[in-house]
């Protein structure tokens, strides 16, 4: 009886009200994989802007830095009409600072009589990119995140032996040729400091970084199969990549990732990964000293050499560490009320202008306080 019941509701025609909330439904979720699908597109296209640029297109140069920005406000526009984009209280609180800022930002450039297409590169290099991590919250679900981060871990292992040739080969090599007629700086000894997929250093120290947190991350979580053959062998890929950034920032942001990553998990009670996880960690870094001292030796006396030069002109690694942090409280004597101008030290902005870069102050806090002044600068 309860079969013929049940089969005879199956029959009746759904309310006009069910049909349309479950084409709502099927609607929110192809727009929310549309933006998860242009989300990695987007991240595609940072992978490749770099070779374009120094190797493929350089003639190009100038035109293929702008690549993504009209695929990052294609997905703004998208998710703002699908209304995937301003859903918090934090989202409309940043655009509203990020309108204020710019305006702020833009007397600087008018008090010295800069083009204004000087302060709209000003404001894309402060803001464009913000905004997706509004888009990501509200689109990505857990398994996009996983998968970001296996492809991420998978690109480690190829994009390693591409830092390691380059590290190999003379200065002059095609494979280090940077923007334009420049080639990959050197660090020490005749020790070449491989840019990688990047156009400068500080771009592959950054994404390094995110390449650790993603093996962590992965460290974490009960891998099997493929998953666990993964991350073996980015645990070396990823430990060749920090030992041959020949940069001392990559150390400080290593340290203060394991840290904040443990102090996470006691805080959400999952003492039982402590343990485990702690070893294989420091396994990591055993493998990673083992390669610097063995596989890398000249560019551990490199690095030796360069910490030794660095630390005569400026100060031990934790004094430049904890003078980055609070090293925003310099210009508060100096700078104007209103600022600089939003983004006039950034280098798009200073190859627009013909100003010398890093002029605003080399960390991004002291550049702050400098580009959007005493208010804008210290509320950022």
């Amino acid at each position: 009886m309860t079969t013929t019941i049940r089969a005879r509701n199956e029959m009746r025609p759904r309310a006009p009200w069910h049909r349309h909330g479950s084409k709502v439904v099927k609607r929110q979720r192809l727009q929310k994989a549309f933006c998860v699908r242009l989300t990695y597109f987007i991240f595609f296209l940072m992978l490749v802007e770099g070779p374009l640029r120094k190797w493929f297109a350089p003639s190009l140069s100038s035109e293929i830095y702008f690549l993504r920005d009209p695929f990052v406000l294609y997905l703004y526009a998208y998710a703002l009409r699908s209304g995937l984009l301003f859903k918090s209280t934090l989202a409309a609180s940043w655009i509203s600072f990020a309108l204020a800022s710019s305006i702020v930002g833009g007397v600087g450039y008018m008090v010295d009589g800069q083009s204004s297409l000087a302060w709209l590169f000003g404001m894309r290099n402060y803001w464009l990119y913000m905004p997706m991590a509004f888009v990501i919250a509200n689109t990505f679900g857990r398994k996009d995140v996983e998968r970001l981060l296996r492809w991420s871990l998978l690109i480690s292992l190829p994009y390693a032996l591409l830092v390691i040739l380059q590290y190999r080969s003379p200065a002059s090599a095609w494979i280090n040729k940077a923007i334009g007629d420049e080639v990959s700086i050197g660090l020490a000894l005749g020790i070449v400091r491989p840019y990688g997929l990047c156009t400068w250093t500080s771009q592959k120290v950054l994404f390094t970084a995110f390449l650790a947190a993603c093996l962590l991350t992965l460290m974490f979580r009960k891998t099997i199969g493929w998953d666990r053959l993964i991350g073996i062998l980015a645990i070396g890929a990823v430990g060749a990549l920090a030992v041959l950034t020949g940069s001392r920032t990559i150390y400080f942001l290593l340290a203060s990732t394991v840290l904040f990553t443990l102090t996470g998990v006691v805080a959400t009670g999952r003492m039982s990964k402590i343990f485990s996880t702690t070893l294989m960690i420091a396994g990591a870094c055993i493998a990673a000293a083992a390669l610097f001292v063995t596989q890398f030796d000249d560019m551990f006396e490199a690095m030796s050499h360069r910490w030794e030069v660095a630390e005569q002109s400026e100060g031990s690694t934790i004094d430049r560490a904890v003078g980055n942090l609070f090293s925003f409280t310099e210009p508060f004597e100096t700078a104007p009320v209103t600022g600089y101008g939003i983004g006039r030290g950034t280098p798009a902005v200073t190859r627009f202008t013909g100003e010398p870069s890093l002029l605003y102050g080399e960390s991004d806090p002291q550049r702050n306080i400098n580009e959007l002044g005493l208010i804008m600068g210290g509320l950022m």
